[in-house]
Parts: C-alpha cells; structure tokens; sequence
C-alpha cells in the first residue's frame, strides 16, 4: 500500500522529498554534533589552523588514524568548516576559527560538552515523556551538578561552554544598559563576567560576585585580571538564604531556568528582601514564544524551543526549564516584584527588568 505524505504548510510535497527532508533531520542533527565534537575534541580544528594540508599530515600533527581523519575532514568540508583544493590540501573555513582551543571567545567547549554528556542525555530524552525521569540522570548516572563535580574534564567544559555561549549576552547588556554609580550584585555570577562586562562600560559603578564560596579564589583572580578588584568583589553564599543587601541592581542571569517554580519563587524573594525600593532586578533568559507566535513563526522560535528541550534532556520535567514571558511575570508578580521593561539583546535573549512592588 502507497503513502502519501502530509500536506505540509507550503503546500503538496512530493515522496522523495518529504523521505529526503526527513533523513535529513534525523541523520544530520547527531552527525552534525558528532562530526564538530570530535574534530575539536581529538585536535583536527586546530591542526586545521596551520598550513594547509592533506588528510595524512593532518593525521600526524594529532597522532590520528589517517583514514579516520580523512573522513572527518570530508564531513567538516560539506559543514563549511574546512576547505579542499584540487591536490586535497585541507584548510580552516573562516567560521572554524570560532572553535579553536585558544580562542578566548569560541564555542570549543560548547562542542566537548553539546558533544559528550549533552549528546548522551539526548539519547534518553524518551525516558523524560515516558515516565517522567531525568534523561541526564538516565544516561550518565547522576545529576548534572553531581556528574560534572565528580568528572573534572566534563565539568571544565560544561563552564566553558556557559561563558562561551554567554559572551554574546553579556556584551549585548553592557551595550544597552547603563548602570554608572550603581552597586550591582550578579546573583549566581560565577567568575563574574556579566557585572565585569557592565562595570568595563561604567567606570563609575561598583560589583559584587555572589556565588558558592568555593568560587571565591577563581572569582577573584579573574576580577584581578580584568583590573576591576578596586571596584568588584566576591562574597560566598547561597542565593536561597541571604544575598547582599541594599544594592542598586540585582543581575540573574540564566539562573531563574535552572530551576522549578518553588525555587524560582525562593530565588526572587531573597532578592526581594536585599534590594532597595528604588532597586531594579534583571532576569536573563532566552523566553520560550506564545503559543501564537510559535503558529506564526516556527522558524523563528527554533533557538527557544530547542533550548527548552536541551533542558529537559539535562534535567527530565520537574528540573531545568525555559519559560515565555507570561511565566516570567507571574514568577515576578508571585515574588514581590513587578515587570517594568522588557529589553531584546543578541541571540534572542531578553532582559526582564523588574522593580520592588
């Protein structure tokens, strides 16, 4: 028995190209991750930065299985990732610079950590909507923060690949924001390179990185290397105790996500309680689209929707989860707070700016 396919939204299509549309959504989003992990993971991106080259030179300047290597470049070649000429001599593509190890900007450890134990979650997202479990948990064996605290390597690049993927952000809010005279504390902050980027551009404004006191030594000898340790300090806690007190702006910046409802709710009114009634606190996340945005334009919603689903496979339904904007401020309004503005920066992300109800 024939099968027709579905009329899809731009009309009739055809079998061989709904079967053709289709392989190549299923074999071209794994391959894809999986070709660009192990070029970076296993040194073909670098190597690739030298002079051009054929497969086998490429092979010896990582200490790979010629053969192997050959095919991998192939596949960088047909993702414009790398270049061939005539004689077979491979070269980095403009683009491939942005994966290099020793670019302070690039997405080398997106790839190691999109490419290891992220692939692995995605590779158990059904358990998420069959019985409601953690993919992540599933695959690897314990959670995330779990699994990264007892595997350094992972764990390094999963850091990695939050301030790589970050830069865009931070630099975006730094453009769009000023905060000078303003004492600011980045809620989760890490190393704090969202406050550095916003103190950088507002020489008059002071910072505190509020994080786990395990961070205090890194925090502070990365403020020392931004030249900012007159202005910015660290302080160690828990964000779902006490923050520091009565600051001009509180920065969250892709905490709320990171967390179910309750402890959302927790998160805010622990600012609530620190800032001052002329204070202003800023959420940073990607929204997920409405529902009539998402009819309109699925293209459009891609980067969110995918988002979304990368924190399920992270996390399973009770855990990590991106949010539209009427979520966001029922989470506001719920905590004390109301939404004020609503600034669009690079990438998708939004700054929700909210102030003391």
């Amino acid at each position: 028995m024939g099968m027709s396919p579905r009329p899809t939204r731009g009309g009739p299509v055809s079998t061989e190209e709904a079967l053709a549309t289709l392989e190549r959504m299923l074999r071209g989003g794994y391959a894809t991750t999986q070709v660009i992990h192990t070029a970076v993971r296993t040194g073909i991106v670098d190597a690739l930065s030298e002079e051009p080259a054929d497969a086998g030179a490429i092979a010896q300047r990582i200490g790979g299985d010629s053969s192997a290597v050959l095919r991998v470049l192939r596949g960088l070649v047909v993702l414009e990732l790398a270049t061939v000429d005539e004689e077979g001599r491979f070269a980095a593509a403009p683009l491939t610079g942005w994966l290099r190890s020793d670019e302070p900007r690039s997405l080398h450890d997106a790839a190691l950590f999109l490419g290891g134990s992220a692939y692995r979650a995605w590779a158990e997202l059904s358990a998420a909507v069959s019985a409601g479990e953690s993919p992540f948990e599933r695959a690897l064996g314990a959670g995330l923060w779990e699994y990264n605290a007892a595997n350094p390597r992972e764990g390094s690049a999963f850091n990695g690949a939050m301030r790589g993927m970050s830069y865009l952000v931070e630099q975006s809010l730094a453009d769009a924001l000023e905060v000078d005279s303003a004492t600011i504390v980045d809620v989760g902050g890490g190393l704090g390179h969202l406050v550095a980027a916003l103190l950088e551009r507002n020489p008059g404004a002071r910072g505190i990185v509020f994080d786990q006191p395990q961070l205090a030594d890194e925090a502070s000898a990365f403020l020392a290397q931004r030249g900012l340790t007159e202005r910015c300090w660290f302080e160690g806690g828990s964000f779902f105790e006490a923050l520091p007190r009565d600051a001009d702006l509180y920065l969250l910046k892709w905490i709320v996500h990171d967390w179910p409802d309750d402890d959302c709710s927790a998160i805010l009114r622990r600012c609530r309680d620190a800032i001052t009634t002329s204070g202003r606190l800023i959420i940073l996340e990607r929204p997920l689209p409405e529902f009539a945005e998402l009819a309109r334009d699925s293209a459009s919603a891609w980067p969110a929707v995918m988002a979304d689903l990368q924190m399920l496979a992270m996390s399973g339904p009770g855990g990590f989860q991106e949010r539209t904007d009427t979520q966001y401020e029922a989470l506001l309004d719920a905590s004390g707070f109301s939404l004020h503005d609503r600034l669009p920066l690079a990438a998708g992300f939004v700054a929700f700016i909210a102030t003391p109800a």
